[in-house]
């Protein structure tokens, strides 16, 4: 559940890319909520998962509400398959898994910038688009600054 609760997430961010003007407090609750519940120390119960996932794609549809009735789905604003992530090279792996905690802790952070809320967004966005090994290097290096920026 906590893998599906995570998809969403993901999917959240991508329903906001060219929609921020719809972002609200409950869509950033939602998704700072969906990091911290699906790590993989997190005592949610299953039901609290559930719940959890049934709000964000409810954000997510008030956000898009066209997409969840589209013909043509286009597949951008999906959620995450995290089976990808499974599926890919170790080493990309190893480094989507290292953005992924940054992002996760960052949203943990107690002193959270508005601005480190909005890279949220962004960081999730980019978790969810292919990069090669060198193509993740200046994604993770913009996440170290945010996240010294937010100690």
């Amino acid at each position: 559940m906590k893998e599906k609760l995570l998809g969403a997430v993901i999917g959240l961010a991508r329903a906001t890319e060219n929609n921020e003007d719809l972002i609200t407090s409950n869509t950033d609750k939602l998704l700072v909520e969906g990091l911290i519940a699906s790590l993989p120390n997190s005592d949610c119960s299953d039901a609290d998962l559930e719940s959890l996932y049934t709000n964000i794609m409810t954000e997510k549809q008030r956000i898009i509400p066209s997409c969840f009735t589209c013909a043509f789905p286009c597949g951008r604003t999906d959620n995450y398959n995290m089976q990808e992530l499974w599926d890919m090279d170790e080493n990309l792996r190893a480094l989507k898994l290292k953005l992924l905690l940054g992002i996760q802790y960052l949203a943990m952070a107690e002193n959270r910038s508005a601005e480190a809320t909005q890279y949220l967004y962004k960081a999730l966005i980019l978790f969810g688009i292919y990069w090669d090994e060198e193509g993740m290097v200046p994604i993770l290096d913009d996440l170290d600054n945010m996240l010294q920026k937010n100690r």
